[in-house]
């Protein structure tokens, strides 16, 4: 999946006036201290902790290392608890499919088991076709309203809507006065998905059948009792379990406790078509969440200030997201890349049609071996090569052990991370975080600090790089965002030159191509309503079409021409 756009309302410095970001390849934000550029990126790492662990008012959160997002009070729009704080992605699903429930819990199954009675299992028709629902899915949208419940003194979800192909499927809304009952709202009977999808065994399609009913899910859901009316949609809200608040337990089918059928109109409803409506509706319900949460789970971000192993760092065995936003996770990836990692990276380091830092990085094995063993008395009475003393076996079964290090080329000198300078320690992890990943979302806050202006310029063809491919030249692109927060005009300078060549077909040998459609350039500004983003298109000739708030970089025309 990839996520195309973040909106948010009374979220941090956005205030009642919803503010969206189209994600592109490359995303920049732009915009004074303090606009509100950090509120984009602290809005993923709050989904990301509902969508997780239902965390609704976290303080750090296990991907931010030690941003503290100090809870709901401090995210709503001016800590206004009346407010309700809105969040919606909206994502592609086209490459991958909506998950499907089907095994239930013995509390459901005992529920089907006494629907039994009311129809004929051996008579069940299969009407629900659940792998068309699935794969007729290419795009969806997910929106959660987080608002803070009195009764339970903490924030809960009070509204969840879902959206399949770029049309609203359901609605659900929590009551404040129980924390885990929910309902679903609003049912969209007639969306293009399922109308699609839903024919039943002899293959006539539904919207044919006799019963004069468009889809089969509107067949058991509608109630039987009252008249079929086309121009309005006659739905009574169903209740579900839920963990807390509108939001469904990820990962299972929806479950509807002691539902009463004759109160709903169910009373001739199988068994076995009522677990394909569940089905179904789990599938559209709880599936684009849990694509959501996976999706976010592969959001890697790199904060403004890396900080510099100490000299005897001991790279983490795991890989724990939480390391990236201190720059440290970068060397541990360094450590367990091995070498061919390792190359990948001193490719940009070293090259001077790249960033020529003048620095390569360089990864040694050793083993430890103990002063007393008998391999290293045998070395100091030289007489290591005697095999009464030692064997090789025993030095392989010595552990190995590795350590990063630095190379300064001009010097020829082998040197720890702390012992050269600050802008080359804050670049490495930029550098490593770029190349690590060809998939979800890469996010950066200030990758140009400490770093000369000439490394910034050549920071962008770096993340130009990696939207198509590992190597120059590669046709395919990969399935990655950059999203970052930036004071640099010259890395943008550098974006928009290669736009202006590759229009003009006059790239340099081995430089990445980059269109129009490749960029969003965001500039957030701070208002008395909450902040604004300004989106700011740009032509294939690599010039502003909208102008820059308060003449911003002035220094463009030295790049561009």
């Amino acid at each position: 999946m990839r996520l195309t756009s973040l909106t948010l309302r009374n979220f941090k410095s956005v205030g009642d006036k919803p503010v969206t970001t189209h994600f592109k390849p490359i995303t920049l934000l732009f915009g004074p201290n303090s606009s509100g550029k950090s509120s984009l990126l602290q809005a993923l790492h709050y989904l990301s902790e509902i969508l997780e662990r239902y965390n609704f008012d976290p303080g750090q959160t296990a991907q931010g290392g030690s941003m503290d997002l100090g809870g709901f009070r401090n995210l709503v729009h001016k800590r206004d608890l009346k407010r309700a704080v809105e969040i919606r992605v909206d994502f592609d699903v086209a490459d991958d499919l909506m998950p499907e429930y089907i095994e239930r819990s013995d509390e459901a199954e005992d529920w089907f088991t006494d629907l039994v009675k009311a129809g004929t299992f051996e008579d069940a028709e299969p009407l629900l076709q659940i792998g068309g629902l699935s794969s007729r899915a290419k795009s969806a949208w997910v929106t959660l309203e987080i608002q803070w419940n009195s009764i339970a003194s903490a924030p809960v979800a009070a509204r969840y809507e879902v959206g399949i192909n770029e049309e609203r499927f359901a609605v659900c809304t929590s009551r404040p006065d129980q924390h885990n009952a929910a309902e679903i709202e609003e049912l969209n009977f007639l969306h293009p998905v399922l109308r699609g999808s839903m024919d039943n065994h002899q293959g006539e399609s539904v919207e044919k059948s006799s019963e004069g009913y468009r889809t089969d899910l509107e067949r058991f859901i509608r109630t039987r009792n009252e008249p079929v009316q086309w121009d309005r949609q006659i739905f009574r809200p169903l209740p579900f379990t839920s963990y807390t608040g509108a939001l469904p337990m990820l990962g299972t089918a929806l479950l509807f406790p002691s539902l009463d059928l004759s109160l709903h109109g169910y009373s001739d409803v199988n068994a076995y078509n009522l677990r394909q409506m569940t089905r179904c509706l789990s599938q559209a319900l709880v599936g684009p969440a849990e694509k959501l949460r996976d999706g976010l789970r592969q959001l890697l971000y790199l904060g403004p200030l890396r900080e510099i192993p100490t000299r005897n760092h001991q790279p983490e065995r795991s890989r724990i997201l939480s390391h990236w936003p201190s720059g440290l996770a970068a060397w541990d990836a360094l450590h367990r890349g091995g070498h061919t990692f390792v190359e990948e990276v001193n490719e940009w380091l070293e090259r001077s049609d790249r960033l020529n830092s003048g620095y390569s990085v360089r990864l040694k094995e050793y083993k430890e071996v103990d002063v007393n063993s008998r391999l290293v008395r045998a070395l100091r009475e030289g007489r290591a090569l005697d095999d009464s003393l030692w064997t090789p076996e025993e030095l392989d079964q010595l552990p190995t052990q590795t350590r990063v290090t630095l190379w300064d080329e001009s010097r020829g000198l082998e040197l720890l991370p702390q012992d050269v300078g600050v802008g080359i320690s804050q670049m490495v992890p930029v550098v490593v975080a770029a190349l690590y990943r060809t998939s979800g979302i890469v996010a950066i806050e200030q990758p140009e600090l400490h770093i000369h202006p000439a490394l910034q310029v050549k920071l962008g063809d770096l993340f130009v790089n990696q939207i198509h491919g590992n190597n120059l030249g590669e046709q395919q692109s990969n399935n990655i965002i950059f999203l970052i927060e930036t004071h640099s005009e010259h890395l943008i300078l550098r974006m928009l030159r290669r736009i202006r060549e590759t229009h003009a077909n006059e790239l340099p040998p081995g430089a990445p191509p980059l269109k129009p459609g490749d960029i969003a350039v965001y500039y957030v500004e701070p208002g008395e309503d909450g902040a604004s983003i300004k989106y700011l298109r740009v032509d294939e000739t690599g010039e502003f079409v909208d102008r820059w708030p308060k003449g911003f970089f002035e220094e463009r025309a030295e790049e561009l021409f």
